[in-house]
């Protein structure tokens, strides 16, 4: 079976970039004890001095200063539907959603499951 990543896009809220940071923490923690591998989050940080610069200058465009990204992966289907299954009865889950409601520190994100094109 393959591997399950899932690739998380989210808006940060203006201002509220800490209480973002103690939301994925706190997301990091929950993915890593129900057996998913935590690849990282990623957040806005310093641009190098050629920014400007693109590869390929007729198609490339700079992207938002607003978006963290986190990947983690599943070895199969079955382990996926676990940690779903776990996560919604996990206390640290439901207080990580209360922090969420309380500080309302990302406007929306995206969900997207991904497969490696090849296995290096």
């Amino acid at each position: 079976m393959a591997k399950i990543t899932c690739c998380i896009r989210y808006t940060i809220a203006p201002g509220k970039a800490d209480d973002f940071a103690h939301y994925a923490r706190v997301w990091r923690r929950i993915i890593e004890r129900l057996d998913a591998t935590y690849h990282g989050c990623f957040v806005p940080g310093e641009e190098p001095t050629d920014a400007d610069h693109f590869s390929f200058p007729t198609v490339g465009r700079k992207g938002p200063d607003d978006v963290a990204v986190v990947v983690f992966s599943f070895d199969d289907r079955a382990a996926y539907e676990h940690y779903r299954r776990e996560a919604g009865n996990d206390p640290e889950c439901a207080a990580v959603t209360a922090h969420y409601k309380a500080t309302q520190c990302f406007t929306s994100y995206e969900r997207t499951f991904l497969t490696p094109l090849d296995d290096r």
